[in-house]
């Protein structure tokens, strides 16, 4: 077992920051529980309407998401619109 290093007093020293992915970024409390409230009043829209929650992997595949990008540039092209980055 490894001895837990710990700063007088016996408080835990202090976490590193953590670098996060570049397009992503943390959502605060605060902005949380509106997030929250928007998110509450959307699904209860669509249960309304008839429609149902589903949930997809926040991973996927590398393959998967090359072949959506595929499909999403075919279908703008058709559309007359530019690729998407």
């Amino acid at each position: 077992m490894t001895p837990s290093r710990s700063l007088r007093g016996g408080q835990s020293p202090p976490l590193a920051p953590q670098r996060i992915p570049p397009g992503t970024r943390d959502v605060l409390p605060e902005e949380m529980r509106e997030l929250r409230a928007i998110g509450d009043r959307m699904r209860a829209c669509f249960e309304r309407a008839g429609y149902g929650e589903i949930h997809t992997p926040a991973l996927e595949y590398e393959e998967t998401r090359n072949k959506a990008r595929a499909l999403f540039t075919a279908i703008e092209l058709a559309q007359g619109q530019e690729e998407w980055e």
